[in-house]
């Protein structure tokens, strides 16, 4: 599952006589003479940068798949403002749309599709509280654990890739999609789900129902660093990618308590493993010292070079 927020002020949020108040967890909007049928806010999986300063918000979505979206909000009146999906094609052309009102909120990502928008309409409100959207692919047989299979192809490869925070999944679209396309089969997981006992097992049998028998794991940050270092642990056919040196990871202990993973077992794997790659430390050596790179976009650059 992702959730979607609503950041901050920008050209997709209507702002004509709108107050419009953020607090830490939610979105405060009040307009009451803004006319029905305009956009609220408006979320996009593609944008020119150069032209609109903001990144993509949505996150990738497999062709063909299904996937329900909900509206996490306090509306006033009570349903006076509904979610609207448009679909565009490779040239931004508007190939299709869906209109998801009251607990119609289903729809199905078209094979044609490149890219889409999710549009908050006004139908009559005056003010709403707006904590975040919430998407999810619908269990079928291609369904992934807690996750999203983009890109798939036929082989018995899989990259998985352990997102730090859920928002990376929307905040690097472009560089995740650009990485999809090379490899195929890229597998998108939170850290923390892969770490679990439940989410291990569930990641077994989803790649042995697959004929998935090999996994190249990418992980940054110190969740994904850990979760790659666990998943090492237990996916013994399994190459590591990680932003860190092997002596710079910092363990986590509550974490890893709550977890119930023995912090002993993945110290002594930090110290003695030979199997891992540390990817970064040869490709980018102290780039990110700095601070100044997010570590997701330089480490699968360094991947995406590495795999060309």
């Amino acid at each position: 599952m992702v959730r979607i927020y609503w950041k901050n002020y920008s050209q997709s949020t209507y702002l004509h006589g709108s107050q419009i108040d953020f607090h830490k967890d939610q979105v405060f909007f009040e307009n009451s003479l803004m006319p029905p049928s305009f956009v609220i806010k408006s979320w996009d999986s593609m944008t020119n940068f150069q032209a609109v300063r903001s990144q993509p918000s949505l996150p990738l979505l497999k062709k063909g798949a299904c996937y329900q979206l909900d509206l996490v909000a306090a509306i006033e009146p009570k349903h006076a403002a509904y979610l609207q999906i448009n679909f565009f094609d490779r040239h931004h052309e508007k190939i299709h749309f869906e209109i998801l009102k009251n607990q119609q909120n289903q729809f199905t990502y078209p094979q044609e599709a490149y890219s889409y928008q999710i549009a908050l309409i006004n139908a009559g409100a005056t003010s709403l509280t707006f904590k975040y959207l919430s998407l999810r692919v619908l269990g079928s047989e291609d369904s992934v654990p807690q996750g999203m299979l983009l890109y798939p192809q036929t082989g018995t490869s899989v990259t998985l890739l352990l997102l730090e925070e859920e928002e990376d999944a929307t905040l690097y679209a472009d560089v995740i999609e650009q990485i999809g396309r090379k490899v195929g089969n890229l597998l998108i997981l939170e850290a923390r789900d892969a770490m679990s006992e439940q989410g291990i097992v569930d990641l077994q049998g989803w790649a042995k129902k697959h004929g998935y028998s090999h996994m190249t794991i990418i992980g940054y940050g110190s969740r994904g660093n850990q979760a790659g270092l666990h998943l090492h642990l237990k996916l013994k056919e399994s190459k590591f990618y990680l932003s860190q040196s092997v002596n710079r990871i910092r363990l986590d202990k509550a974490l890893l308590a709550q977890l119930d993973i023995d912090q002993n077992r993945l110290e002594q794997v930090v110290k003695q493993d030979d199997g891992l790659l540390f990817y970064m430390e040869q490709a980018v050596g102290l780039e990110l010292v700095s601070g100044l790179i997010h570590p997701l976009s330089t480490l699968l650059h360094a991947f995406s070079t590495a795999n060309t």
